[in-house]
């Protein structure tokens, strides 16, 4: 059964999108980034969400990968673990499957399975495409607006 598909709007108004070779010596192509201003003709920034009999979700990219924590895959990053789109089957890869919790403003927090949340993160990466990549470290979501997500629900 597919997924719904949604958007996830950060607290700057942008959205959580896959980026193409925007990270000079990435572990791989596709990395995430808070970057896309317009939903309409930015496939790269709908995500297909389904929920596993776990209990997590997974976030399939318009690629058919899922966006996944990723440790040590950005040299010089500002933290080990970061958001990228490579994982092609995310029902078997912990790394790729989130727990969502909502928040009491209405956002989302994405729990990965570290314990920390994802999160925008301005300026880590050098030479990185954009300045806002998305990282997974924030322990306290419900404190960092920055780990908050609104979840826009797409046609």
């Amino acid at each position: 059964m597919p997924g719904i598909k949604i958007a996830l709007k950060a607290d700057t108004g942008n959205y959580l999108s896959r980026c193409n070779n925007c990270i000079p010596g990435g572990a791989y192509p596709d990395s995430a980034f808070v970057h896309v201003t317009e939903l309409a003709g930015s496939p790269w920034a709908h995500w297909e969400i389904e929920h596993l009999d776990n209990g997590k979700y997974i976030l399939k990219a318009d690629t058919g990968n899922y966006l996944s924590r990723c440790n040590n895959c950005i040299p010089g990053g500002a933290y080990p673990d970061s958001v990228f789109v490579h994982v092609t089957d995310a029902a078997s890869t912990p790394a790729a499957q989130w727990e969502i919790e909502r928040l009491d403003n209405g956002k989302y927090a994405f729990k990965a399975n570290t314990g920390n949340y994802m999160s925008r993160c301005n300026n880590c990466i050098s030479g990185g495409a954009y300045p806002d990549s998305v990282f997974v470290h924030v322990a306290d979501a419900a404190s960092t607006p920055a780990a908050q997500w609104e979840i826009i629900f797409l046609p």
